[in-house]
């Protein structure tokens, strides 16, 4: 990715995007920058921001860009989730304690980060900056509601079929997007890596569901 001209402004204006940052100002997202000592990464497309057993020291938000969580099991990579501007990254782990990264994050565009170091930035804020609590109080949502995005993943794994599986996903994702027409944000490739399946079988299971007038699918698009 091309070197930035990154100033202070430019930073705090697209942190403000995150839900982290959510109810806080610009110069209050520029107090707290400055005290965690937060620093930029920059990363070109399918390069890896961190790999699987690579130490963490701070969570990243992510300011433009898309990165991919994954890991591989056996021959096979398996999709966790795709992180787009505004997330987070690594944050429930450095929260847990887990010193290192249980998985890779890739990035799948160019893709600007900005790192903050825990657990040293939260003990300056909270002795500091009158904003922190503003800070850890949006953090503890962010993760309450990942905690149900996991919950809906499990219910997805935990169907005996691969059509059961498909379905289901389906069926969260129009949930979700609020329509029963919508784009998925996975390839075919990456859909079957996310639902743990074989890809060509996959596709054999979406053919014969659309024969049977139960969904209408063009490439990413899906009707149910």
């Amino acid at each position: 990715m091309e070197k930035k001209n990154i100033t202070g402004e430019l930073r705090a204006a697209l942190l403000q995007k995150s839900p982290a940052f959510a109810g806080l100002s610009v110069q209050e997202t520029i107090q707290i920058v400055k005290l965690s000592g937060a620093k930029d990464g920059l990363y070109g497309k399918g390069e890896y921001v961190l790999r699987e057993g690579d130490r963490i020291f701070g969570f990243g938000i992510i300011l433009e860009g898309m990165v991919q969580s994954s890991r591989l099991e056996g021959n096979n990579r398996v999709i966790f989730r795709n992180h787009h501007t505004g997330d987070l990254l690594a944050d429930d782990l450095v929260f847990g304690g887990i010193a290192v990264s249980v998985c890779d994050f890739t990035a799948m565009k160019d893709t600007w980060i900005v790192w903050i170091e825990i657990p040293h930035s939260m003990e300056v804020l909270a002795r500091r900056c009158v904003n922190h609590n503003k800070l850890l109080h949006n953090l503890i949502r962010i993760m309450a509601k990942r905690n149900l995005t996991l919950i809906e993943r499990t219910q997805v794994l935990t169907r005996r079929t691969m059509r059961e599986k498909l379905l289901c996903y389906l069926e969260q994702e129009a949930d979700r997007q609020g329509k029963r027409s919508f784009t998925v944000p996975f390839a075919r490739d990456e859909l079957a890596d996310y639902l743990g399946v074989d890809r060509s079988a996959l596709s054999r299971t979406i053919s014969a569901l659309k024969k049977e007038g139960v969904i209408d699918c063009q490439g990413r698009k899906f009707s149910i």
